[in-house]
């Protein structure tokens, strides 16, 4: 899954809710899977390539934001 915005608050704020949600769910799901056996299912590359509550969750001052282009996807014709 990616998940990507327009790098403003608000778009850190969904990002980060999406994140803490993905977290939550594999925490929930590790529990389960280490008594399995099993490797973690999700990896987190950016911005925060950890596992961990994010440093600036609370932050009203500060947001997280970088810039990454990419290729333009298909357009609708």
């Amino acid at each position: 899954m990616v998940v990507a915005e327009e790098g403003d608050r608000w778009g850190f704020h969904s990002v980060r809710c999406a994140r803490d949600l993905l977290l939550h769910m594999e925490t929930q799901g590790n529990q389960s899977a280490q008594q399995a056996g099993e490797s973690p299912t999700i990896q987190i590359i950016a911005p925060c390539s950890h596992c961990k509550e994010c440093p600036l969750k609370g932050n009203k001052r500060s947001w997280c934001h970088f810039v990454q282009q990419c290729e333009a996807g298909p357009t609708a014709v």
